[in-house]
C-alpha cells in the first residue's frame, strides 16, 4: 500500500513539473519572439547594426590608409596628390587607385581631391563617413537623405482672428500644417482658398509647407502678409526658381543655411532679402552652394539681394557665389548693409565670369552699386573685379563705404569692358591713401567718370597719369569735387582724354589745392563745358598762361540757373592771363566765372569772345578790380548781363558802366 501510494505521489509530482516544463518553454518562446521584435524595430530604423557599423569603420580606415599610401607614392614621383580624381568609371577608377575595395563600396565611394568621399545614400552611413570626413567641408546636408528638410519651415506672428496669406505664385502642389492643430491642407495652385489660414487665437506659429511651389513671392504674390511673417526656419526642397521676402521689415532672426537641393531650381535671387531690415547674424558662407542657374542678384530699380538689410553683420564670406557662374547682374546686392564689416574677399566674384553689372546706374539719385553704403566695410580685396572681363557698369560700386581707407591697384584689372565709373568712389570719406596711377589701365572704353571721387575729404593724392590715354571719356564732371584735402593735380592726369566734353565742376570744394598745372587741359579739344570747374578753390592766386589754349569748342564757363562759375569763390586769385579766353571764340556764357573773386587785380580782354549772349554776375564781388573794363555793354548780342560788374568800383571807367551792369 505504501508502495502504492509513493508510485502515486511521484506520478503527481512528475505530472506537475511537466506541467511547469511546458509553461517555462512556451514562456521562453513568447520572450524569443518579442526579443527578435524588438530586434528587428531596431534594425529597421538603424539599418547598421552595431556589428555592421563597426565592419563599416573598419572598411573605410582600410582604404583611408591604402588611399594615403597610394598618394604617398604621388609625391614622391612629383605628381600633386590634391589632384587625385576617381570614381567607379573614372581612368584609373576608384578600384584600382584602392584595390582592395569591394564593389558595394564603389558605388558609395568616390576620390576628390586627393581625399575619400561618401557619395551614397543611406542615412546611418553618411553619419558614420561625416564622423570619419568623408564629408567634405562646406556640403550642403542631403535633403534626400533626411526627409525632416524638406518642408519650407516659416513662423508667423499673429493677433486674434487674424488671417494669413501664403505667398505663392506659379505652379503649385504641397501639402500644408499652419500650426495650430487644425490639421494639413492640400494646395493645388496659387490661387487655392487653402492657401489663406485664418488664425484663432494670437501668437507665433510654425507654418510648415511639404511638396513643391514654383515661387515664394512678396514681391507681387502677397503683400498683405508682409508684415506678419517673422521668421525663416528651413528652407526646404520646394523646387522653387524664385524666393522672395521683399520688403518683409519683421522678418527677424538669422538666414538658415540651405540644403542640398533649395537652390538648384533658383534662377532670380535679385530680391530674396531686399528690405528686410530686421534680419540679424551674419550671411551663411554656403548660402548659394549649388545655385549655378541664379542670373540675378539684383535689379537697377532698387532692389538687391540683401539690400537694406541693416542688421546684418559679420564679413562677406568668400564663397559665396562660388557656384554661381552664370550670374550677370550684381546691382544693389549689398546696398545700405551698414553692418557688414571687415574685408571684401578677393575671390568673391571669381567664378562670376559673366557679370556684366555692379550697379543699378544713376537709379533714383543713388547708383545702385553693389557695396554701396556699406558703411562698416574697411578693406577691399585686391584684383576683386578681375575675372569679370565683362562687366561694363561700375556706378557707385563703392559710394559712401566710409571706412575703406585705400584702393587696391588691380582692383579693376582685365576690365576692359568697363563704360562707366560713375559715383564709384563718392563719399568716401575714410579713403587716406594716393589713388593708384594704374588704377583704371585696364578700361580702354569707359566713358563717364562723374562725381568719381566727390566727397572723399580725406583724399590728399592723385597718381600720375590717373585717367591718361581715356580718350573715350566724354565726362568728368565732379570727379574730385569736394575732395577739401587734395594740394596738387598731376599735369599729365587727362593727357590724350581728347573726347571730354565736360569738366563741370570737376575739382570743385578743392580748397587745399594752390596751384594748376600748365596743359592741364591741352588734349581734351572737344570740351564745351568748364562752368565750375575750380570753384570754391579758395588756395589758387594764380592761373596759368594758355591753360584754355587748345579748348577751342568750350560754349560754357558758368551755369546761373546752377550757381556755377569757372573760377567763382576762388578768394585768394590774384592773377590771370589777359589773354586767358582768347582762343575760346565759341563762348556763349561767362555767367559767375569770377564771381567773389575779390583778390583779383585786372580784367582779362573779352574782345575776341564775340558770341557772348550771358554774362551776369561775371566779375561781381571782385572789389579789388583795377584798370579799365572792356565795353561789354557796347556789344548788343549780350542780352543778359545783370549785376556782371556789382561791386567793381575800383575799375577806371566804373561810371561808365551802365547801371544795370553793376
Amino acid at each position: 500500500m505504501k508502495n502504492i501510494c509513493q508510485k502515486l505521489n511521484f506520478a503527481k509530482l512528475t505530472s506537475k513539473k511537466g506541467i511547469s516544463l511546458i509553461v517555462l518553454i512556451i514562456t521562453i518562446i513568447v520572450v524569443i519572439i518579442l526579443a527578435v521584435t524588438i530586434i528587428l524595430t531596431i534594425n529597421k530604423n538603424n539599418t547598421l547594426s552595431s556589428a555592421k557599423e563597426a565592419v563599416f569603420r573598419q572598411d573605410i580606415a582600410t582604404m583611408k590608409e591604402e588611399l594615403e599610401i597610394y598618394k604617398a607614392n604621388m609625391k614622391y614621383n612629383d605628381k600633386n596628390p590634391e589632384t587625385l580624381n576617381a570614381d567607379k568609371k573614372s581612368d584609373p577608377s576608384v578600384q584600382e587607385i584602392i584595390t582592395s575595395m569591394p564593389n558595394k563600396y564603389a558605388n558609395i565611394l568616390k576620390i576628390e581631391d586627393g581625399k575619400l568621399v561618401y557619395i551614397g545614400k543611406n542615412k546611418d552611413e553618411y553619419l558614420i563617413a561625416k564622423d570619419m570626413g568623408l564629408i567634405p567641408e562646406g556640403t550642403l546636408i542631403d535633403d534626400d537623405i533626411f526627409e525632416e528638410l524638406k518642408p519650407f519651415i516659416t513662423e508667423w506672428t499673429v493677433e486674434d482672428g487674424d488671417s494669413i496669406t501664403l505667398p505663392i505664385w506659379g505652379k503649385c502642389n504641397f501639402k500644408v500644417d499652419y500650426g495650430d492643430g487644425t490639421g494639413e491642407y492640400k494646395v493645388t495652385s496659387a490661387s487655392d482658398k487653402n492657401r489663406i489660414h485664418t488664425y484663432e487665437k494670437a501668437g507665433t506659429y510654425t507654418v510648415k509647407m511639404t511638396g513643391k511651389c514654383e515661387l515664394i513671392n512678396f514681391l507681387t504674390g502677397n503683400t498683405v502678409s508682409r508684415n506678419k511673417i517673422t521668421r525663416l526656419v528651413q528652407w526646404g526642397d520646394l523646387g522653387c526658381k524664385r524666393y522672395s521676402f521683399y520688403d518683409c521689415a519683421n522678418l527677424g532672426g538669422t538666414i538658415p543655411e540651405p540644403s542640398k537641393n533649395s537652390f538648384i531650381n533658383v534662377t532670380e535671387a535679385y530680391d530674396i532679402f531686399s528690405g528686410c531690415s530686421s534680419l540679424t547674424g551674419s550671411i551663411p558662407e554656403n548660402l548659394f552652394k549649388g545655385a549655378s542657374k541664379i542670373t540675378s542678384f539684383g535689379l537697377s530699380w532698387g532692389a538687391g539681394t540683401f539690400a537694406y538689410c541693416k542688421n546684418l553683420t559679420g564679413s562677406i564670406p568668400e564663397k559665396l557665389f562660388e557656384d554661381c557662374v552664370n550670374a550677370t547682374d550684381f546691382c544693389f546686392t549689398f546696398y545700405g548693409c551698414s553692418g557688414l564689416t571687415g574685408k571684401i574677399p578677393s575671390n568673391l566674384f571669381k567664378n562670376c565670369t559673366k557679370a556684366t553689372k555692379f550697379s543699378g546706374s544713376h537709379w533714383n539719385n543713388t547708383g545702385g552699386g553693389v557695396f554701396e553704403k556699406c558703411t562698416g566695410i574697411t578693406e577691399i580685396g585686391d584684383e576683386l573685379f578681375s575675372n569679370n572681363s565683362l562687366a561694363t557698369d561700375f556706378t557707385a560700386v563703392f559710394k559712401g563705404c566710409t571706412g575703406i581707407t585705400k584702393i587696391p591697384e588691380n582692383l579693376f584689372r582685365n576690365c576692359s569692358s568697363a563704360t562707366d565709373f560713375a559715383y564709384a568712389f563718392s563719399d568716401c570719406s575714410g579713403l587716406t591713401e594716393k589713388i593708384p596711377s594704374k588704377l583704371f589701365v585696364d578700361s580702354p572704353n569707359v566713358t563717364t567718370f562723374t562725381h568719381l571721387f566727390d566727397g572723399c575729404n580725406s583724399l590728399d593724392s592723385i597718381g600720375e597719369g590717373l585717367f591718361e590715354n581715356k580718350d573715350k571719356v566724354t565726362d568728368f564732371s565732379f570727379a574730385f569735387s569736394n575732395c577739401s584735402l587734395i594740394r596738387e593735380v598731376p599735369g599729365n592726369i587727362f593727357k590724350n582724354c581728347e573726347s571730354v566734353t565736360t569738366f563741370s565742376n570737376t575739382f570743385r570744394n578743392c580748397t587745399s589745392l594752390a596751384y594748376i598745372p600748365s596743359g592741364l587741359f591741352d588734349s581734351s579739344i572737344n570740351v564745351t563745358d568748364f562752368s565750375g570747374t575750380f570753384q570754391y578753390c579758395s588756395k589758387i592766386e594764380s592761373v596759368p598762361k594758355d591753360l584754355f589754349r587748345y579748348n577751342t569748342k568750350v560754349t560754357t564757363f558758368g551755369d546761373s540757373g546752377a550757381w556755377y562759375g569757372a573760377f567763382l569763390g576762388c578768394t585768394n586769385l590774384k592773377e590771370i592771363p589777359e589773354d586767358i579766353f582768347k582762343y575760346n571764340t565759341e563762348v556763349t556764357d561767362f555767367t559767375l566765372t569770377f564771381f567773389g573773386c575779390n583778390n583779383l587785380a585786372k580784367i582779362p580782354d573779352l574782345s575776341n569772345n564775340t558770341k557772348v549772349v550771358d554774362i551776369r554776375a561775371m566779375f561781381e564781388g571782385c572789389n579789388n578790380l583795377t584798370g579799365k573794363a572792356y565795353p561789354l555793354w557796347d556789344n548788343s548780342v549780350i542780352t543778359q548781363f545783370g549785376k556782371c560788374f556789382r561791386y567793381c568800383s575800383k575799375l577806371s571807367n566804373y561810371s561808365d558802366i551802365p547801371d544795370d551792369w553793376k
